[in-house]
């Protein structure tokens, strides 16, 4: 927080995000075999079991006999045929810890800056600070190189120490000063947060992968202590996870006898609710959140339920629709079977696949902004300079505090 200046038999549940899983699968791949045991008979043997929807083996197998994309589809249209490759894509879980120093570093032009120490990192022990301009890595200048040159050259694969060398102000002087480094296995920051008024705070997820929810209670503890009394909650850019984090992340707001949200499902075994604790961390805080049309699966139920059990508004555009849950099921041949097994569904039933959420409050952005918001998010922790979204969602959030009666100390 800173202040605002599959073996045979074997299914798989991930949390990557279903529109990176679609644009490498091969959805035409052919599945040889109609007969017993042939690859086309066992998918449709696999999608009338698993369905979310009601198919019966006959229609699956037909579907699946024709091999064409669009009879694949109309059964479920997530569905897809992966190869080996997509079905390894699948089965590696997103990267939460990594090996590195501990540092976001941005082009700046020619020259890098570090953008984001991140917590309890070997940089944060080492006194690197954001803002601090890196100027070598092992004596070698950075200046000029490609980004992912130099991101490599502080993040390699093994350990050991780095000397990084930077220029800071220092009594209003530019003065060069040198670490060394050990990397480390470092936890990748999904939650952060910073607070941009003395009575409110920002905090952005950027998944809901495994960890994430313990990462924001930190991040909201700190804001919590800090005062804040209202929170804008970004999900923007957030393409979802697991729905058992996201369940876990609802509970630091909603308590009490609530319902956060459902898995729906044709098949029992699919079928869960996830349900409030007796009482939310976090409770008393004003919540408000962010949205977008990249916002997607987890995040849009985490959205939604916010604003059914917490009355919080959401803002921003119009969200995916990709309400449902897959799992990848092993077929012959090494080849893969992706396909919904459930839908989530929040409290009031209301669908979420393929009708997405429809703010409260519309923010309208370019094609320019968002992918230059975009790109800021791949390179800072905080907000976009001009990013029209936040900027109109404070002023909402803000009326709103006044409203509740909440004590705004600017």
């Amino acid at each position: 927080m800173r202040r605002f200046r599959a073996a045979a038999g074997r299914n798989l549940r991930t949390g990557l995000p279903l529109p990176a899983l679609a644009a490498a699968f091969c959805c035409a791949l052919a599945l040889s075999g109609c007969g017993k045991g042939g690859a086309a008979y066992e998918a449709a043997k696999i999608f009338a079991a698993n369905s979310a929807k009601k198919i019966t083996f006959e229609d699956a197998r037909g579907a699946f006999a024709k091999g064409r994309v669009n009879a694949i589809t109309s059964l479920d249209r997530h569905c897809r045929i992966a190869g080996a490759a997509q079905k390894r894509l699948v089965a590696a879980a997103p990267q939460t810890r990594v090996m590195g120093v501990g540092l976001r570093i941005a082009a700046r032009g020619k020259f890098f800056e570090i953008t984001q120490v991140m917590r309890g990192s070997s940089a944060e022990k080492a006194g690197l600070a954001e803002g601090d301009r890196l100027l070598a890595v092992n004596g070698m200048p950075v200046a000029g190189l490609p980004a992912a040159r130099v991101r490599e050259m502080t993040s390699a694969s093994s350990g050991g120490d780095v000397d990084l060398a930077v220029s800071r102000v220092l009594g209003g002087l530019e003065r060069r000063l040198q670490f060394s480094v050990r990397r480390e296995i470092v936890e990748v920051p999904i939650a952060t947060s910073a607070i941009y008024q003395q009575w409110a705070g920002y905090l952005r997820m950027t998944s809901f992968a495994l960890g994430s929810a313990a990462q924001a209670r930190r991040e909201m503890a700190d804001l919590h202590a800090a005062g804040i009394q209202a929170v804008l909650l970004d999900l923007r850019f957030n393409k979802g996870g697991l729905p058992a984090e996201a369940a876990d992340f609802l509970r630091l707001f909603t308590g009490g006898k609530k319902t956060l949200f459902r898995e729906i499902s044709d098949k029992a075994a699919y079928r869960q609710s996830y349900e409030a604790g007796p009482d939310a961390q976090f409770g008393d805080v004003l919540v408000m959140v962010l949205v977008n049309g990249k916002t997607a699966g987890c995040a849009e139920i985490a959205a939604q339920s916010l604003r059914e059990n917490t009355g919080a508004l959401v803002a921003g555009s119009r969200t995916a629709g990709e309400g449902g849950t897959q799992r990848m099921f092993n077929l012959p041949d090494d080849k893969g079977l992706w396909m919904t097994v459930s839908y989530l569904v929040p409290p009031s039933g209301r669908a979420i696949e393929e009708a997405g959420i429809i703010p409260d409050m519309t923010i309208t952005a370019s094609a320019g902004d968002e992918a230059r918001i975009e790109q800021g998010w791949s390179e800072t922790k905080y907000p976009v300079l001009n990013d029209p979204y936040f900027r109109e969602a404070v002023k909402t959030l803000a009326a709103k505090a006044q409203q509740q009666g909440l004590k705004m100390v600017k």
